[in-house]
């Protein structure tokens, strides 16, 4: 979800309604937060996750192997990834 957000592809996981219609307990829990500093802003969070961008590198990955760890659900792949980022770093 995250690395479509990062792409500038919102998805309705982020959104309000969403939450409020799949997420059990989030429509009362959004009332209790109704003019506190703690509301969320669905609508700010997906700008500034469009604003990172996905290809930013900054974690030793390239281009290619940043979709493949935000899309990946294989668990084998998401750790060889990370490992793969974390060892590159350490080079440089």
């Amino acid at each position: 979800m995250v690395g479509s957000d990062l792409a500038g592809e919102a998805r309705p996981e982020l959104s309000l309604n969403y939450q409020k219609d799949n997420t059990p307990g989030y429509a009362s829990l959004w009332e209790a937060a109704q003019g506190s500093s703690v509301e969320p802003n669905f609508e700010d969070l997906v700008e500034k996750l469009a604003r990172i961008g996905a290809g930013v590198n900054r974690n030793g990955l390239s281009s290619e192997q940043n979709d493949m760890l935000l899309e990946s659900s294989d668990i084998d792949e998401i750790i060889a990834l990370v490992l793969r980022g974390l060892k590159t770093m350490t080079k440089t």
